[in-house]
């Protein structure tokens, strides 16, 4: 099943819901798992989002979680004006905020080159993608070198609801 609030679930396979992240349609324990995957560092409160996951998982039930570092993309450093700065969910604070509701069994971090970019166009694409408006992105891709291997950051973890809970 999946749960999603923006408007293109529309698309999604079915069945589909659309909610809110901290207010779940769903009864206590209903679930074995679920899965929040790059979505809690859009939240202003991730650990709302992380009370429901766990109020939905039946005691075992196990949550994956995926996220960015906010160290993410260092080759770009001085082009991305908040690069460094705490998401409200990142590789860096994600591990303690789960530590507050669940059993971390694993976190898993990556940080080695995974995107190639080969040109100008792809560069500018990239930094589109990072939120650079158009303008800006025009002016950096002229400064950087446009062939270069971008390096990303981040972290899976696996988080249990304990048996007792």
């Amino acid at each position: 099943m999946v749960v999603d609030r923006a408007s293109h679930i529309t698309c999604a396979p079915r069945p589909a819901i659309r909610a809110d992240a901290a207010h779940l349609p769903f009864a206590d324990g209903a679930f074995g798992g679920t899965a929040a995957l790059y979505t809690l560092y859009h939240l202003a409160d991730p650990g709302l989002a992380l009370r429901e996951a766990r109020r939905i998982l039946c005691p075992g039930g196990l949550l994956a979680v995926s996220t960015v570092s906010r160290r993410n993309d260092p080759e770009l450093t001085s082009v991305l004006p908040d690069w460094g700065r705490p998401l409200s969910f990142d590789a860096e604070n994600g591990p303690g905020l789960l530590r507050t509701g669940f059993d971390v069994l694993d976190i898993q971090r990556w940080d080695e080159p995974m995107v190639h970019i080969p040109d100008r166009d792809a560069l500018a694409l990239h930094l589109r993608g990072r939120g650079l408006p158009a303008p800006h992105v025009s002016t950096v891709t002229l400064r950087l070198n446009t062939t270069l291997d971008i390096t990303k950051r981040g972290i899976i973890g696996w988080v249990g609801r304990a048996q007792d809970a």
